[in-house]
């Protein structure tokens, strides 16, 4: 695991916000999380303000992934298509449920 000056302000901010949207969280709400603002938390995200880490940590446990996951020197790589085809299901679902 990189630690966070092994990476860049703007690299932790990008996966940080691709993460907050996996997990389907509002940037109010995952700020309020860790006690600051929405604007503070779109600077994290930006890579304008440099992220603490126990701030990453309490992030990483909203979101639902390791802080390794958020630090590690190359990305995972994600199998979206599961996720998709959950979210095909989901929708076939509802439109089921409407018509009837």
């Amino acid at each position: 695991m990189a630690d966070l000056n092994d990476l860049s302000a703007q690299e932790i901010g990008r996966r940080l916000r691709i993460a907050r949207e996996n997990a389907d969280i509002r940037q109010d709400d995952a700020a309020e999380v860790i006690g600051m603002s929405r604007p503070t938390l779109v600077s994290i995200e930006k890579g304008v303000r440099r992220v603490r880490i126990q701030e990453i940590q309490m992030l990483a446990r909203r979101y639902g992934v390791s802080v390794n996951a958020l630090l590690r020197r190359e990305a995972v790589h994600t199998d979206l298509m599961p996720r998709f085809r959950k979210l095909r299901e989901t929708e076939d679902a509802h439109t089921v449920e409407a018509v009837k």
